[in-house]
């Protein structure tokens, strides 16, 4: 098995088909996270030209897209399978504001007011991740966000789970806010919004492999863990800064 992400995604199997059909049955918690966050950033009447990179089945972005009917949204990602889904899924919806291409992200060349991503960068073997990153924030004109695995402390962790029931590996990598911010400082952004997303309601723990459960601490507090594994969901929005003022 090999740790390069991009083999664990460009495929189709019953974990990858399950549960992009999953997102169109079910409203997730985390998209109404990831919507109640944006709204913060973005004006309801404004016209921003959105990417949503790593996309999947186009699930997450239906119900964005459907929240912000100004905006028009491209998805991207590298598994065509699902792209064809996400075209075929949006039709059957009508929602109009939406455009889907089977794209690398290191292939972006054009430039967009907003890049954003959900459940995306913690999945990426870490020396794409650290290119993702950086690819976000010189592709933006206005914001970058981030819906994905974080640490408030100055470290980076490169877990690596090697699936047996699906042969293959999944990272589920933790990253840096501190790194991130530098970061997005050399790019001309500020971090505007950090939020962590606490779940309201209790998973049970029915998984035979990977699959989301919580546990509450001693405050009552559920947490969110895949197998042993603890998930630090957050949501990070970086605007451009005009002034050009430095974080420290």
């Amino acid at each position: 098995m090999t740790k390069d992400s991009n083999k664990a995604w460009n495929r189709v199997d019953s974990d990858l088909s399950s549960y992009n059909i999953r997102q169109y049955e079910t409203k997730y918690r985390s998209t109404d996270f990831v919507i109640k966050c944006l709204k913060e950033e973005l004006h309801s009447d404004a016209s921003y030209n959105i990417l949503d990179v790593g996309t999947g089945g186009g699930g997450n972005l239906s119900y964005i897209a459907q929240e912000f009917p100004h905006c028009s949204f491209l998805g991207i990602d590298i598994n065509k399978y699902f792209i064809d889904m996400a075209i075929a899924k949006h039709n059957e919806l009508d929602i109009s504001n939406t455009d889907f291409k089977s794209l690398d992200f290191r292939d972006i060349e054009t430039e967009y007011d907003i890049v954003g991503s959900s459940q995306f960068l913690e999945v990426l073997d870490m020396e794409k991740a650290f290119s993702f990153i950086n690819k976000c924030f010189g592709s933006s004109k206005t914001g970058v966000y981030f819906q994905a695995l974080f640490t408030e402390r100055d470290l980076d962790y490169e877990i690596n789970i090697h699936d047996k029931k699906y042969y293959k590996v999944v990272p589920y990598n933790i990253y840096s806010i501190k790194s991130i911010n530098k970061i997005a400082n050399s790019y001309g952004f500020i971090l505007k919004q950090k939020k962590r997303f606490i779940i309201d309601v209790d998973l049970p723990d029915t998984h035979e492999g990977r699959g989301t459960y919580t546990i509450k601490d001693d405050k009552g507090i559920r947490m969110m863990f895949s197998d042993v594994l603890n998930l630090p969901w957050y949501f990070l929005y970086y605007e451009k800064n005009s002034t050009n003022l430095k974080e420290t």
